[in-house]
């Protein structure tokens, strides 16, 4: 959830009111979904409009991905060779896994090879001192895009990509029991993404084995990789894969029936705010028609 990890990041928010605010969303979403609210929602603003998220998180990430290149320019190279080589010779569903081991290797050469560490059990969340005005500001800031992109973009992108009828509200309710689940035991607030969606997409997931198969990376990276290890690994070099998701992404733009319309969501979204790109895109779309 951006919004949310956005205010932590910046310590606008406290571990407590991000637990909070993560539970209550869970709540919220399992409400709507139920209700069937998201959906109405979906047809109501359009798919125009929609298409205009998927283009702002797609421009957010191309800007994250130039970040990431300036910041080193050679590992950025690096990463640029490595991907064009692999697309010109027909692997380019590899080159992600590809980029990330070669960023791994560099990453033990500066941080020396990691060893296994078994993490403890995670903090219980301190509930009783989270419900707070910034734990409200955190909620109000993330229902917006989590509707908008978590689950009504990332449904019809899922019908772009894999031909699969997966319902807004069936996304909604999967992320507020999701939340309400992991947030007890020390995770954090999490949901779903038109950008992960094409991510997985585009280098080579078809199936749900390919989120086991991610879930057990994760598990791996946990048991060896060190703060130190994670730390020394060169962003740069991932952020060219980050600028080809970026394109992938902004393809499915190109289905829009109004393009203006799209085009100005996205902008706005990607300058401003997605939840203010989508909220004014959808009132320009029902007045138009």
């Amino acid at each position: 959830m951006k919004a949310l990890a956005g205010l932590a990041i910046a310590g606008s928010v406290s571990y407590s009111e991000l637990a909070v605010a993560g539970m209550v969303l869970g709540i919220v979403l399992i409400a709507l979904g139920a209700s069937g609210v998201v959906t109405a929602i979906e047809r109501w603003i359009g798919r125009p409009v929609v298409r205009g998220v998927q283009l702002a998180v797609a421009l957010l990430l191309l800007e994250t991905s130039v970040s990431l290149a300036l910041d080193g320019p050679l590992l950025a190279g690096v990463g640029i060779v490595i991907t064009v080589a692999l697309f010109a010779l027909g692997y380019y569903k590899a080159s992600a896994g590809v980029v990330f081991a070669v960023g791994g290797a560099i990453a033990i050469s500066t941080a020396g090879p990691p060893a296994v560490s078994v993490p403890g059990l995670p903090p219980t969340p301190p509930f009783g001192t989270g419900l707070t005005l910034s734990t409200l500001d955190g909620i109000v800031a993330q229902l917006a895009v989590t509707l908008g992109n978590a689950a009504i973009a990332t449904s019809l992108l899922i019908a772009d990509l894999f031909d699969q009828d997966v319902s807004a509200d069936r996304l909604t309710r999967n992320m507020g029991l999701m939340n309400l689940t992991a947030i007890p035991l020390g995770g954090i607030p999490m949901c779903h993404g038109c950008d992960g969606v094409a991510a997985a997409h585009t280098f080579g997931a078809r199936t749900g084995g390919a989120n086991i198969i991610q879930g057990l990376g994760f598990i791996i990276v946990a048991l060896f990789a060190s703060v130190t290890f994670v730390t020394a690994f060169p962003l740069p070099i991932l952020g060219i894969l980050l600028g080809i998701v970026a394109l992938e992404l902004s393809r499915a733009t190109h289905e829009s029936n109004s393009p203006w319309l799209t085009v100005g969501v996205g902008v706005v979204g990607a300058t401003v705010n997605v939840a203010l790109g989508l909220i004014a895109g959808a009132f320009v779309y029902r007045w138009l028609r």
